[in-house]
């Protein structure tokens, strides 16, 4: 099927617009999305079990306290009359226990987010002239 328009020259062929005419040779039609994924499981495990048995031991140990309802300044005191240190060999303070729960936190949020991916986003398809 042949159709001439009146601004340019064109050949119609099942939908299909070439307009070779107009762009030449140089130019192709290309049909172009994009696809979006987002996710973690490429990052390594390094880090993963950083914790010594000491360590879990003591947080185990400051956590049953905490969750029985002892405060920091009082985990702090029952920690030092055990003649426990802190990972650099020191006494133990409120501050410290706190970041011992905190950190434990954070890491097991970090290590359940290795594990995310989200779903497969495709664009909208959009139909391109590239130059060749």
């Amino acid at each position: 099927m042949l159709r001439k328009t009146h601004t340019t020259p064109q050949i119609v062929h099942c939908g299909i617009s070439q307009n070779r005419f107009f762009f030449g040779e140089k130019y192709k039609q290309y049909i172009t999305f994009s696809v979006e994924i987002t996710t973690n499981t490429l990052l390594n495990s390094y880090g993963e079990n950083r914790w010594s048995d000491e360590q879990e031991h003591t947080h185990k140990r400051i956590k049953s306290l905490h969750d029985y309802g002892k405060g920091y300044r009082t985990i702090a005191k029952l920690l030092n009359a055990e003649n426990l240190k802190t990972a650099n060999g020191k006494e133990w303070k409120n501050t410290n226990v706190y970041s011992v729960l905190k950190r434990y936190a954070e890491r097991q949020a970090r290590l359940e987010r290795q594990t995310y991916t989200s779903e497969i986003k495709f664009s909208k398809m959009k139909l391109e002239w590239l130059k060749d």
